[in-house]
């Protein structure tokens, strides 16, 4: 039980953000906003998910991983991870 409250702290400001914009986008207050809101509620929303996407992956891939080692100590399960937490966002930003 507390492992899955760590999680959930972990990864609960992009849950708030995914449910904030699914709000927005089920109360049809989307369609009154300008066009530049829209477009950056529409990025909050795709780059909250793929973090979280980034998250499940890099986990179900790599395993748990140990943050509080230095530098000198990150294994390739660490590098792995941190690859996945810069990429997976910046590919869902741009393409969509």
């Amino acid at each position: 039980m507390e492992k899955t409250i760590k999680a959930i702290k972990r990864v609960i400001i992009d849950l708030l953000i995914i449910i904030a914009a699914l709000s927005l986008f089920t109360t049809l207050g989307y369609q009154h906003l300008p066009p530049a809101l829209q477009l950056t509620s529409l990025k909050m929303l795709i780059v909250s998910v793929s973090t979280l996407v980034a998250h499940f992956i890099g986990k179900s891939i790599f395993g748990e991983v140990t943050w509080t080692v230095s530098i000198r100590e990150m294994t390739m399960a660490h590098l792995g991870r941190l690859l996945f937490y810069a990429i997976i966002p910046i590919v869902y930003a741009l393409c969509g």
